[in-house]
């Protein structure tokens, strides 16, 4: 699923951010499912 993915890669890019700054701390992410809808616009030509 796309929310674990992103989630996944977050976590990935604390990692490493915390590996430059010489820190290990940093807390997992978890995606919150189901994804909430909060619009969909339709752009049609006029």
């Amino acid at each position: 699923m796309i929310a674990e993915q992103q989630a996944k890669r977050l976590a990935e890019a604390h990692e490493r951010f915390s590996a430059l700054m010489e820190k290990q701390r940093f807390q997992v992410v978890y995606p919150v499912l189901p994804i909430d809808l909060l619009g969909i616009y339709i752009l049609l030509p006029e």
